[in-house]
């Protein structure tokens, strides 16, 4: 646990500084959601919850990015749905192409000068947990923030995770949106 939090913080420092760079590979984007479900199966399995997978079928086979970096914002997000979910609910991960609803989402989707075609996905992890009130959702990703002093006790929390997946999806050139109320996850 004492690993984790020092690469959290060493991230946190090399994205703020600009010192982290991404690295970019083909990766199979059908595959990338199992893989990441994978890791907490186990978790999943101790706390009796389901889950679900879905891909959209006209998300690409393949896609280039830094598989690295998806992956440890999805397992951020995903531990997060894990740790404030109740047992028997749901953790959800679905892949879909994002809509185009601003000029530099549509610019993304134009071929850039290389010739390769861009696509820009969008990720969606939701859960049946006790959701979290308007108060805190703006200050959710700041770091070290916590909507619950007892979180740290109760969930082994830092509140690094949402902080680090803020700035490395903009480091990806997107967003990250909240949809949550008290009492619906």
């Amino acid at each position: 646990h004492l690993m984790t939090i020092v690469n959290d913080i060493l991230d946190l420092a090399k994205i703020s500084s600009g010192k982290l760079s991404l690295k970019s590979a083909d990766i199979s984007i059908w595959k990338l959601p199992q893989l990441c479900i994978d890791m907490f199966v186990g978790q999943m399995k101790e706390r009796s919850l389901r889950w679900h997978i879905h891909v959209d079928p006209d998300v690409p086979k393949n896609v280039s990015g830094d598989k690295t970096r998806i992956v440890q914002i999805l397992c951020n997000l995903l531990s997060n749905a894990i740790k404030f979910t109740p047992p028997n609910g749901v953790i959800k991960l679905c892949v879909s192409r994002a809509k185009e609803t601003t000029p530099e989402a549509a610019a993304m989707l134009q071929i850039d000068p290389s010739g390769v075609n861009k696509v820009c996905l969008e990720f969606t992890v939701s859960d049946t947990g006790k959701g979290i009130s308007t108060d805190h959702q703006a200050q959710l990703f700041t770091p070290y923030y916590q909507a619950d002093s007892r979180i740290t006790r109760e969930q082994e929390g830092t509140g690094l995770g949402l902080a680090i997946v803020k700035k490395l999806v903009e480091l990806m050139q997107g967003t990250i949106t909240l949809e949550s109320a008290e009492g619906r996850g």
